[in-house]
């Protein structure tokens, strides 16, 4: 009977000290990530039967199990792939707000600039200061576009290095799942009881692939991870791993994106396929965020070029000769396709800088028929029947033949404000003044004036060579006589061509040759009025005066959008965005610390609840002590006896 209880004794130290040195190893690692608590499951042994019945025979511990809840703990793991996603759009998003916000780096104080030269200029069109002020403005704001599209480089190449990095992380993560997949299958199987451990620090490094790339583990049944991620590529099957890789853009090699190397060959993944982790996040920026942006930037400055340049064409400079183009910016980039196969080549040009609407297009031959569409969300499509064709103010135009299947990605304004250049540093190159002047006679007796003289496109294949002397005639209402050719008169939005005599009417504007007038008031019969071919160094400020104007001028988004709104526009469209991605992050960042906690609940370390548990198997210990105690002083008993 001694040693049946010494036995049982036994079994209670044996068991006892099992369940402390599992407490013992649960508080050592409290703070251990991705540490699951863990518990010996006690059972009883096979008790032993003898006559009054079934005697038990202590205890034993069957197995160590860790307390895990495999929902609660994907769904950690889900909520890390979100976060990751949330903070590293809203890292990106929140500086490029405040670059493009800031006075000192946006664009926002040099088309003020510009336009207060500008006012400058017209109040003082033959002054030297007021020239080179304006020189200073125009080269002021092509530097200032030049900065933020550098900016926006720079951006294109943080995202480049970030996806490269996270990709070595996935790829080294993913080797070492493989390799605890067979770490864990071969313990399991030689004791057939659970590699704790292994596992927990399976579960941590899934989750930590979650911070770079959505990741879903899916359990064998040998007690291994399968690995997803993507649209369902296998990153790990068993203890066998595959990788990712940065592959190039099929149009733009300084472009990456997310690959996947399969045993066929490396698959360019779909960046709205990586679901989240901070390479969905920054996938998520390139898309929706930089390359509008790089486009909306652009854009404005291909509508500034034009603009300016068109404006100084119509006037005269100090030196007396028409002006010339001020700014320079490059024109659409047209890439093929790298899988192309057909004789097709494609080009690109913009016919009209104030229709762009800020988009890339994408032009492709698929089923016998040619489309251009929005890129990369393919909206927008329309088929072309014939080229040239204009799509937004770019003409596009084919040459040679596409194969099925080709296609080319035309960015129209990508390169216009990083490629901004300014053409002239001379002020007197500057054409402040109108080409043509206007007079009244001496003689004059009516109120009738020239209140604007200017001129069009036309009139550099034609200049005035000579004055025109314009008479008017009271008789049957009003007329002038005296224009060379035809006349285009409109009143009130209505035009009318005229050859001669041409009826005058207050506040009308007249073209003819290229000039372009408006006339107000009324003359008395008899009355004349001149105009003339300006000369070097006029004190005229007719030109200057419309450069000013472009200030509040609508040259964009069909004619509604000045370009002061145009940049108000963007910078506004990226601080919604950034408000809304910080929004998410914090939704997000509560949402991953609920999960946590409702797992840890489960499967975290108590140290207050440890400690009870030290206590109580510390007791269970002595106890089990004095049994074994008990039962060595009833066999030291009978020793006693039967050595009488």
């Amino acid at each position: 009977m001694s040693s049946s209880l010494l036995n049982i004794g036994a079994s209670g130290l044996r068991t006892a000290g099992i369940h402390l040195q599992v407490t013992g190893n649960n508080i050592a690692n409290a703070n251990t990530p991705g540490y699951s608590r863990q518990e010996a499951v006690q059972t009883q042994n096979i008790p032993l039967q003898t006559g009054v019945g079934f005697l038990g025979q202590g205890a034993n511990v069957a197995t160590v199990k860790r307390i895990y809840d495999q929902f609660l703990t994907t769904q950690v793991q889900n909520g890390q792939a979100a976060t990751s996603a949330a903070s590293q759009l809203s890292s990106l998003l929140t500086g490029l707000d405040k670059y493009l916000a800031d006075p000192n780096s946006g664009l926002s104080s040099a088309l003020t600039g510009f336009f207060n030269a500008a006012d400058g200029l017209a109040s003082k069109p033959s002054d030297t200061t007021a020239r080179q002020i304006f020189i200073n403005a125009v080269s002021g704001l092509q530097s200032r576009f030049n900065a933020v599209a550098g900016q926006m480089t720079a951006l294109t190449n943080q995202v480049n290095t970030q996806v490269q990095t996270h990709i070595s992380t996935v790829n080294s993560a993913a080797k070492q799942l493989a390799a605890l997949n067979e770490q864990i299958a071969k313990a399991e199987s030689a004791t057939g009881q659970p590699a704790n451990d292994l596992r927990d620090q399976r579960d941590q490094l899934v989750q930590t692939l979650n911070k770079s790339i959505k990741a879903s583990a899916v359990q064998t049944g040998d007690g291994q991870y399968n690995v997803y991620v993507g649209n369902g590529q296998a990153l790990v099957q068993g203890n066998q791993s595959f990788e990712l890789t940065a592959v190039s853009s099929p149009y733009d090699p300084t472009q990456l994106s997310v690959g996947y190397k399969s045993p066929a060959g490396t698959v360019s993944m779909d960046d709205s396929q990586l679901g989240g982790g901070a390479l969905g996040g920054l996938m998520e920026f390139r898309r929706n965020t930089l390359i509008p942006a790089q486009n909306s930037l652009g854009r404005l400055a291909a509508a500034v070029s034009a603009s300016v340049n068109a404006q100084n064409r119509l006037g005269m400079d100090a030196n007396g000769k028409l002006g010339a183009d001020v700014f320079s910016v490059a024109g659409p980039s047209v890439a093929p396709s790298t899988s192309n196969t057909g004789s097709g080549a494609l080009t690109a040009s913009i016919t009209n800088a104030n229709a762009g609407q800020g988009y890339d297009y994408q032009v492709k031959f698929q089923g016998g028929a040619y489309t251009v569409s929005r890129y990369p969300d393919g909206s927008g499509a329309v088929t072309v029947t014939s080229w040239p064709t204009t799509v937004d103010g770019v003409t596009l135009n084919l040459s040679g033949t596409m194969n099925n299947g080709d296609s080319f990605l035309v960015r129209p304004t990508a390169d216009a404000a990083s490629s901004m250049k300014t053409l002239t540093s001379d002020p007197r190159a500057i054409a402040a003044a109108s080409p043509v002047v206007a007079d009244v006679g001496s003689n004059n007796k009516g109120s009738g004036a020239v209140t604007a003289v200017g001129v069009n496109a036309g009139y550099a294949s034609a200049p005035l060579a000579a004055p025109v002397t314009l008479n008017y005639n009271a008789a049957g209402g009003g007329s002038l006589s005296g224009f060379p050719g035809s006349v285009t008169v409109t009143v009130n939005g209505t035009s009318t061509t005229y050859t001669g005599t041409v009826p005058y009417a207050q506040g009308a504007t007249y073209a003819f040759n290229g000039v372009q007038m408006t006339m107000t008031g009324t003359p008395a019969n008899g009355d004349t009025f001149r105009l003339s071919p300006n000369i070097a160094n006029s004190t005229d400020n007719g030109n200057a005066s419309a450069f000013a104007k472009l200030r509040n001028a609508t040259l964009l988004d069909g004619g509604t959008t000045s370009m002061g709104s145009a940049w108000n526009n963007l910078v506004t469209q990226v601080g919604v965005q950034t408000h809304q991605a910080s929004g998410n992050l914090t939704s997000q960042t509560a949402l991953l610390a609920g999960s946590t906690r409702q797992q840890q609940s489960v499967s975290g370390v108590s140290l207050d609840e440890e400690a009870m548990n030290l206590m109580r198997y510390q007791q269970a210990y002595q106890a089990s002590a004095k049994v074994m105690q008990a039962a060595n002083s009833l066999f030291d008993s009978l020793l006693s006896i039967a050595g009488r």
